[in-house]
């Protein structure tokens, strides 16, 4: 037997649920070199779109990420999925097998990216401005 503690999180004046419904809707796109996180609303984008964006990135989809395993580069083809996590990463990345220490990096980088606002892809360029989040220690 053991103790189970649940709880969640709400963002002030939203109903419970509904963060989960919009985390849904959107894929999010974190930058691991500058640290910003995008949220592509599903059918909008394919990983070739977003790469093209991202010059010298790769676009690798989060729960394809495991230890002992290269990052394998998602398909210039494929669709961003609504309620996925992708990361681009540099090529060094993609050329040798995560560690554990690789994987728990990655995850803390992306989640510090994600608890922030992401900025939409289509407000990201809207007026010409560009928003980001940073990663702590990236400048």
């Amino acid at each position: 037997m053991g103790i189970c503690v649940s709880s969640q999180i709400t963002r002030s004046g939203t109903r419970p649920g509904a963060a989960a419904a919009e985390w849904g809707r959107t894929a999010k796109v974190v930058h691991m070199g500058d640290g910003s996180a995008r949220e592509y609303m599903a059918g909008a984008a394919k990983a070739g779109h977003v790469e093209a964006d991202n010059p010298g990135y790769h676009l690798c989809r989060s729960e394809a990420l495991h230890v002992g395993q290269r990052p394998p580069r998602s398909a210039e083809s494929e669709d961003l999925q609504p309620g996925q996590v992708y990361l681009l990463l540099p090529p060094a990345s993609l050329a040798k097998p995560l560690t554990l220490h690789d994987l728990c990096n990655l995850a803390v980088r992306a989640s510090a990216a994600l608890r922030r606002q992401p900025v939409s892809a289509a407000a990201a360029t809207a007026g010409g401005r560009r928003r980001a989040t940073r990663l702590p220690g990236k400048g």
